[in-house]
């Protein structure tokens, strides 16, 4: 396989960054690419999905079902007559991907790994290559900043455990970049999972403390740690600092 392709679709904002990846991986001698990620139903940014895979689609992965990254993926499966696979059993037209579960495309391994914790769907694919072993992670890790734990689909203890369980894999396949679904590439896939973990944890801290000083509501908290936020940012802070509360097992009115 060569070198993935990274196609961004132009759907720029405070949460998707400068827009969401999609994934290319192209076939070897004429076989057919895999895509990871179609992003949603844009035209014109599927028309260059279809442009970049000039042998044709074998499947269509999902990484985890937010229409950002896979509301296009029915127009492109019907354009060329691939399948989809994801976690989910109602995004998938074939077997769901498993935990685990192994593969091959352009001649390189792939394992996949659920990645539960920014939503219950999510999972990643370790790709080997000669340039070095990577993992597609869709949103578990972003590419700058940090991502929002989506309550009540989204859990925090379950991210909490799925960075100890990227950690690990990082570590056994010798992982050099991570391949997110927004922003630019991950290279130093350990120190990014430990500095995602350690600002979670002091995340936790703040709500606590926030929580004793009266800040009981998820309106006040919001405002009293992260500040003043407008439209999508505060909404993602306020279903984060939920998830957050639910973990702490504290209430919230």
């Amino acid at each position: 396989m060569t070198e993935p392709i990274r196609l961004l679709v132009p759907n720029p904002s405070a949460l998707t960054l400068e827009g969401t990846n999609t994934w290319v991986l192209p076939g070897t001698n004429g076989t057919p690419a895999v895509v990871i990620d179609p992003g949603p139903d844009d035209f014109a940014h599927l028309s260059r999905v279809r442009a970049a895979c000039p042998d044709g689609i074998e499947e269509i992965w999902i990484t985890h079902g937010h229409l950002d990254h896979v509301g296009g993926a029915s127009r492109l499966a019907e354009w060329t007559g691939c399948s989809i696979r994801a976690l989910d059993p109602q995004i998938s037209m074939a077997d769901p991907l498993r935990d685990g579960e192994r593969g091959e495309v352009g001649g390189m391994a792939v394992v996949c790994a659920t990645l539960p914790g920014h939503s219950s769907d999510s999972i990643g694919f370790i790709v080997s290559a000669p340039s070095g072993n990577m993992m597609f992670c869709g949103d578990t890790i972003l590419g700058r900043g940090t991502t929002q734990i989506v309550w009540p689909d989204g859990n925090l203890a379950q991210y909490l455990a799925t960075l100890d369980k990227m950690a690990r894999l990082v570590e056994q396949y010798s992982i050099t970049r991570l391949m997110p679904g927004h922003g630019p590439i991950v290279h130093d896939p350990a120190e990014r999972i430990a500095r995602y973990r350690t600002h979670r944890l002091e995340r936790l801290d703040e709500i606590r403390r926030a929580y004793a000083a009266g800040h009981t509501s998820v309106a006040a908290i919001v405002d009293h740690v992260y500040g003043d936020l407008v439209g999508d940012t505060q909404r993602a802070a306020e279903l984060t600092v939920r998830a957050q509360l639910e973990y702490l097992e504290l209430s919230a009115n």
